[in-house]
């Protein structure tokens, strides 16, 4: 795994914080196609403020009313569109990629598959 991430034994150390070291490894987990998901729930905290930078996607609860399934994506939509959107993304290192719900259920059951594969091509699916 650490020859596929192109990290050493020891590699976090070099970085000031664990947040920044996390940064890396979700960017280089990232880098060979892999989308990593942080959940913001701390414990059973559902109440502590939100980080921009945990996001990687938004998915909603199962049984979503339509309703509510449209006026989300309208606004992620409009989020993405947004003038200043594209230069906050290009400052922050960020893509963007929007995908509605039709698309992104596929999309993360192809990367489902795809962590699938490289967890057992290494040898940790059994461990």
């Amino acid at each position: 795994m650490r020859r596929a991430l192109g990290v050493s034994a020891g590699w976090a150390d070099v970085h000031g914080t664990w947040s920044d070291a996390l940064r890396v490894l979700r960017d280089r987990i990232e880098a060979v196609g892999i989308i990593v998901v942080v959940n913001g729930v701390v414990g059973n905290n559902n109440h502590r403020k939100l980080d921009p930078e945990e996001f990687r996607g938004f998915v909603g609860p199962p049984n979503m009313s339509k309703s509510a399934l449209t006026y989300y994506q309208d606004k992620f939509h409009q989020l993405v569109s947004a003038p200043g959107w594209s230069d906050f993304v290009n400052e922050n290192g960020s893509v963007t990629q929007f995908l509605d719900a039709s698309k992104f259920g596929p999309f993360l059951r192809q990367q489902n598959e795809s962590l699938s594969t490289l967890i057992s091509s290494i040898g940790l699916a059994n461990q």
